[in-house]
C-alpha cells in the first residue's frame, strides 16, 4: 500500500511537471483580451440594483487581479441586500490566478459553517453549473457565500481545477484568463432564504458575466 501511494504521488508530479515545462515553454502568443473595465458591469441585473462599494485595499493587493467589481445590490424589500465581488485575471501564465475565498475570510475572523458544491441552472448555459455555497459565521452575525471560477468556455467550483484546464485553455484557443465570482448574502431572516436569495441572484448575473469574458 505505501509502495502504491508512493508511485502514484511520484506520477502525479511528474505530470504536473510535465504540465509546467509544456505551459511555460509553448511557443505560441496568449490572446490577452481587452476586457471592458468591470466598473462598467450592469448596475441593473434583473430587479436588482447596485451600487459601488469601497474595498479593503490590502486584500486586492494580496489576491492582485487585473481588475475587480465590488458592488451591492438590492433589492425594494426587507433583507433583499447582498454584495458582488469579481477578481478578473487576464492571465494565468505569470503566476497570478484566483484564490478560494475559503483562504481569506477565515483569516478575516469568519468561522466554516458548511460548505457544499450546489447545481445552478442558468441562462445560456447547457447543464449545471457547479458552484460553492460556502457558510461562515462570527458571533451572531452569519453570511452564505457563493462562489465559483468562470473562463470563457468552462466553470469550476475548485480552484485547483480552474488552474489546471488553464493549459488546455491556452493550447486550444490561447487564453488563460480567469474570472473569481463571489456572491455575498447576509442572513437577516432565515438561512434558507438568504441562500435561495443568493442562488436566485447567481442564476440572473451569470449570463452577464459570460456575456463579458467572451
Amino acid at each position: 500500500m505505501h509502495f502504491l501511494k508512493s508511485r502514484t504521488a511520484i506520477i502525479a508530479s511528474a505530470l504536473l511537471l510535465l504540465q509546467a515545462l509544456v505551459y511555460y515553454g509553448v511557443a505560441r502568443a496568449e490572446v490577452i483580451p481587452n476586457e471592458a473595465p468591470w466598473n462598467t458591469f450592469p448596475q441593473q441585473i434583473g430587479a436588482w440594483h447596485g451600487q459601488d462599494a469601497p474595498i479593503d485595499q490590502d486584500s486586492i493587493q494580496r489576491l492582485h487581479p487585473d481588475d475587480y467589481l465590488n458592488r451591492v445590490y438590492s433589492l425594494n424589500q426587507p433583507g433583499g441586500v447582498l454584495s458582488l465581488f469579481v477578481a478578473y485575471f487576464k492571465t494565468q501564465r505569470d503566476g497570478r490566478a484566483p484564490h478560494s475565498p475559503q483562504n481569506c475570510l477565515p483569516g478575516a475572523g469568519w468561522e466554516s459553517v458548511s460548505n457544499v458544491v450546489r447545481p445552478l441552472s442558468a441562462a445560456d448555459w447547457n447543464g449545471p453549473i457547479p458552484i460553492n455555497e460556502y457558510i461562515v459565521q462570527k458571533g451572531n452575525e452569519k453570511l452564505v457565500v457563493h462562489y465559483w471560477f468562470q473562463q470563457d468556455r468552462r466553470v469550476f467550483a475548485s480552484e485547483f481545477r480552474a488552474q489546471f484546464f488553464a493549459l488546455p485553455e491556452m493550447l486550444a484557443h490561447g487564453r488563460t484568463d480567469i474570472a473569481l465570482i463571489r456572491i455575498i448574502t447576509p442572513v437577516t431572516r432565515s438561512l434558507d432564504t438568504a441562500k435561495e436569495s443568493g442562488m436566485s441572484f447567481a442564476a440572473e448575473v451569470f449570463p452577464f458575466v459570460r456575456e463579458r469574458l467572451r
